[in-house]
């Protein structure tokens, strides 16, 4: 089938966007030639000699590129911890512990607006965000862990084209917020927030949210005026309310976990979604999966049991069902509302 990218959505064989480049390398993830490794010529003009092994031991502003180490734990009362501006860094944590005040006062422990900057094996604990990357591009956090006492435990702000992996991050209101954020890569990690969102995407667009689990919060995955993202296999169970598309195209849902929640799959306004393989069982309140004001979205191959209703379509048009196993619920398998229209319904099974 030929698909117009203008107006077709991404499907389940959308391909992962290859990013990071040379700062994959750094982190110890890729082949690449590692960055700052060495002083070289750009447009006729040197760059700056890398600081590479340098010692950290106490809050301060990185402005050279390079390799730092952090010494050991380091504590402050408030502001800003690390401030990084500079291009090609990797911060080296070693297990160390940055610790903040525990207290709302507009702290950062770790600011990143340098582009291809790397933090590895680092504890980031009690400042109101943990870890924020505003502007910053071709960066990553591999192996981290923190722990906000604000909203967030890890904000990107129009950072594009940076990686986490193998993280473990938790905030008051979310995990990891996306804002205006796009083509990132959250992959095997887990997010969770005390009263909100494991993972919370808002005007982003184009990013692989891989392997990740964001189960224990409120909220697993919220997604809002987002378009073109990718959210391949996590798991968002035991929660009030697993994945939410608030206002978003184009996404493309495939083998996610969804279970033992309020409610399962939720898409509000938003259109030309796919729903492919993803297993929704055990939501014991609302539908399993829910299509409100949401059309031209297609569900396949999805496992939608034991919930309480299957699959709820409320003023919801030109919906495609086909080929999913959608059988013991208790109310009802599949329930049309409202003024929906011009829905199709191709080989599901409904019977187990």
């Amino acid at each position: 089938m030929e698909r117009n990218t203008d107006s077709e959505p991404d499907t389940t064989g959308i391909e992962r966007r290859t990013v990071l480049g040379g700062v994959l390398a750094s982190a110890g993830l890729g082949g690449a030639t590692a960055v700052g490794s060495a002083t070289e010529e750009a447009d006729g003009e040197p760059k700056t000699a890398p600081a590479d092994g340098q010692s950290v031991d106490a809050c301060r502003a990185i402005t050279e590129p390079g390799t730092y180490d952090i010494a050991g734990d380091i504590s402050d009362e408030g502001g800003t911890c690390l401030r990084i501006t500079a291009d090609n860094v990797t911060i080296n944590g070693g297990g160390a512990t940055i610790r903040g005040a525990g207290e709302f006062d507009d702290s950062v422990g770790v600011l990143v607006t340098g582009d291809r900057v790397a933090l590895r094996n680092l504890t980031v604990e009690d400042w109101e965000t943990g870890i924020r990357f505003e502007g910053a591009s071709g960066g990553a956090i591999v192996d981290c862990t923190v722990d906000a006492v604000g909203p967030d435990g890890i904000e990107f702000v129009d950072a594009d084209r940076n990686l986490i992996t193998e993280t473990t991050s938790n905030g008051e209101d979310s995990g990891v917020e996306l804002n205006e954020s796009n083509q990132n890569t959250l992959r095997n990690s887990t997010f969770t927030a005390d009263a909100g969102e494991g993972i919370r995407l808002s005007g982003s667009r184009q990013n692989d949210i891989v392997d990740n689990t964001a189960d224990g919060t409120d909220r697993g995955i919220v997604v809002g005026d987002s378009d073109r993202n990718r959210f391949e296999g996590n798991v968002a169970s035991d929660v009030d309310v697993g994945i939410v598309l608030s206002e978003s195209n184009y996404n493309a849902l495939v083998e996610n976990e969804v279970q033992r929640n309020d409610t399962g799959i939720l898409l509000v306004d938003s259109d030309s979604n796919e729903l492919v393989d993803n297993v929704v069982t055990d939501v014991d309140f609302d539908p399993g999966v829910t299509l409100r004001r949401a059309d031209r979205n297609v569900l396949t191959g999805n496992t939608i049991r034991r919930n309480r209703i299957g699959v709820l379509l409320e003023d919801a048009d030109d919906n495609l069902l086909e080929a999913n196993t959608i059988c013991e619920n208790t109310d009802d398998q599949i329930v049309e509302e409202g003024d929906s229209d011009r829905n199709r319904f191709v080989d599901n099974d409904l019977s187990c």
